[in-house]
């Protein structure tokens, strides 16, 4: 968003592999810092202030991005859902079309849509300045806009950061991890702030360290997977016989799907389930009341969980063929920490999304998923005129035939 109020603030954090790496690929220099690409790893924080004149329906907002291209979890950005989604909370009316679960409104989109992020953002915001194709995005509104922008400089590539009007103040930090374990993070290098001339007016040695509310699990053997044949009840299953279980943890599966799949909740035990829950519904019987459904389950560490999903009939098609349905099942480790702290993170600020179903001092263990995808196959709407035919040709033989062991039983019987 442009603007040019000095209280507005935008904040570049880069993330190098190691010390080398900082002092070789990057230069300062009066103005500027030039940093030569080796996939460091960047974030973009700006913070705005709402336009005087916004009419704000709700309390806070959250739309989140995941490119094909997401960098993924590091020690400066968080999960992110695939696809596009936005959150509403503070809402008295039901956003149209969303999934209503206990924390928020949801609205899904496996694709960008500028004219879905349009109907709640303000007039002035600028989409088109948003790189979709290879860049994540983090957007919360509340009493403020905060813009979190995460990518990573490709190899052969250079980024020159420079003191821009729109940004307000602007702050650069240089960071590589120094060794720690999964739940801190130690970073370790240079923090540079610009004058509003556009100089750079000083850099300063800076050491952070906190905890980290998210991280990958390293070495984990966790596989999630359907069980094939695939057919028309897909079978999820997580398998966690390399996991043990602990007194403060347990483990999960969050799992945000379209409208074309459903879980029978009294045959998968799930925590939660919002949304589309009718179990006889056809997909094109529930039109826009809402996108799909939104499900928490809790899964059992030393074993394989199967889930049971199933398809809905699908709207009819010209020369048939099948819709493929795709969902990306979310599988972590919860634990109670006990310690607020994890909240403290100068990177990320706890929002709207699975997190918000759990604690404040609640970190998560993500563990590697996958896309998957399922086939239903639709009706050929070509043949309506051939199916009518037969059907209507083998009622009236049917009819035919019962009355004529009718007629013949009673001329017998005489």
């Amino acid at each position: 968003m442009n603007t040019s109020r000095k209280n507005d603030k935008t904040r570049v954090t880069i993330l190098f592999e190691d010390a080398e790496d900082l002092q070789q690929n990057s230069v300062n220099a009066l103005d500027s810092i030039v940093i030569k690409g080796r996939g460091q790893l960047v974030q973009r924080r700006a913070t705005s202030e709402l336009p005087h004149n916004i009419n704000k329906s709700f309390k806070t907002l959250r739309i989140t991005w995941k490119s094909p291209e997401s960098p993924g979890i590091s020690a400066i950005a968080p999960p992110l859902s695939s696809g596009l989604n936005i959150y509403v909370s503070g809402d008295s009316e039901r956003t149209p079309g969303a999934i209503r679960s206990a924390k928020y409104d949801l609205l899904h989109s496996n694709d960008y849509d500028d004219s879905l992020i349009s109907r709640f953002l303000p007039k002035d915001f600028n989409l088109t300045e948003l790189r979709l194709k290879d860049r994540d995005y983090d957007i919360v509104v509340d009493d403020k806009i905060h813009v979190n922008e995460y990518y990573a400089i490709k190899d052969g590539f250079n980024e020159t950061l420079r003191y821009e009007e729109a940004y307000g103040r602007l702050e650069v930090g240089l960071f590589f991890a120094e060794p720690s374990d999964q739940l801190d993070a130690n970073l370790n290098g240079l923090r540079c702030t610009w004058s509003f001339t556009g100089q750079i007016d000083k850099c300063q040695k800076t050491y952070l360290f906190y905890q980290q509310a998210h991280n990958m699990s390293i070495n984990s053997t966790t596989v999630v997977e359907q069980v094939g044949p695939v057919g028309l009840h897909p079978t999820v299953r997580v398998d966690l016989r390399g996991e043990t279980s602990s007194e403060h943890c347990r483990h999960f599966m969050y799992l945000a799907a379209p409208t074309g799949l459903f879980i029978d909740k009294f045959q998968s035990s799930p925590i939660f389930v919002a949304g589309a829950d009718d179990l006889e519904l056809p997909e094109y019987k529930i039109g826009d009341d809402t996108w799909g459904f939104e499900s928490l389950f809790s899964l059992k560490p030393g074993q394989l969980n199967d889930i049971q999903l199933h398809t809905r009939y699908v709207k009819p098609r010209a020369r048939g063929g099948f819709k493929h349905i795709h969902y990306s099942p979310i599988v972590f480790r919860a634990c109670d920490t006990g310690n607020m702290e994890v909240q403290n993170n100068p990177f990320y600020t706890r929002s709207l999304g699975l997190e918000s179903f759990f604690t404040n001092d609640t970190v998560f263990q993500h563990f590697h998923s996958a896309t998957l995808s399922v086939s239903v196959p639709a009706a050929n709407t070509n043949d309506f005129q051939a199916v009518w035919l037969v059907t209507s040709m083998c009622l009236v033989l049917s009819v035919a035939y019962l009355l004529i062991k009718v007629y013949t039983r009673q001329n017998s019987q005489r």
